[in-house]
């Protein structure tokens, strides 16, 4: 009936952080700021569960539950791929205009291609370093943080009673 704002409260205090990242940030601070990102949306995830339980029938727990499990999956693939398109694009855009800018001729084809990094002359490395690094900061910019917390202030509701231990036939629950 509600998700509890705490842990969406640590997935978009994530997010903030993420958005803070750009080609030049140390990879251990990305991995901390991931961290807190996927606490958040792991505990999340099991409130969401618990709240749906909650609010079907008991005969119907099973379809509710593999329904949540459904559209997390569904989210997660359209997700990665649409993130990952933005990640392509601004990869393969930044590295067109900065081979263009050294001075190279860039095919349109090849710039969203990843080459071997070592084999490559140290200043178009570092472009695609760039690229990377900038492309990954660019996804989490502002404009998914304004849609996330308007998502979180959406979500938190008025608590409600969860049924106690014997309220649904079958059902076990610690007192």
């Amino acid at each position: 009936r509600h998700v509890a704002p705490g842990p969406m409260g640590v997935s978009v205090a994530g997010l903030l952080l993420l958005s803070t990242i750009d080609a030049r940030t140390n990879l251990a601070l990305v991995a901390l700021f991931m961290a807190v990102l996927g606490l958040g949306l792991g505990a999340t995830m099991q409130n969401l569960v618990l709240s749906v339980q909650n609010t079907v029938a008991s005969s119907d727990l099973g379809a509710a539950s593999s329904l949540v499990a459904f559209f997390r999956s569904m989210g997660g693939a359209i997700g990665v791929s649409a993130l990952g398109a933005v990640l392509s694009h601004q990869v393969a855009t930044t590295v067109s205009e900065g081979l263009v800018a050294m001075g190279i001729k860039a095919d349109p084809h090849e710039a969203g291609n990843i080459p071997d990094l070592s084999t490559l002359p140290a200043p178009v490395r570092e472009l695609f370093e760039f690229a990377f690094g900038e492309a990954t900061a660019h996804m989490y910019s502002c404009p998914n943080l304004r849609v996330t917390s308007g998502l979180a202030h959406r979500h938190v509701g008025t608590p409600t009673s969860m049924r106690g231990p014997g309220a649904v036939p079958g059902l076990c629950a610690l007192a």
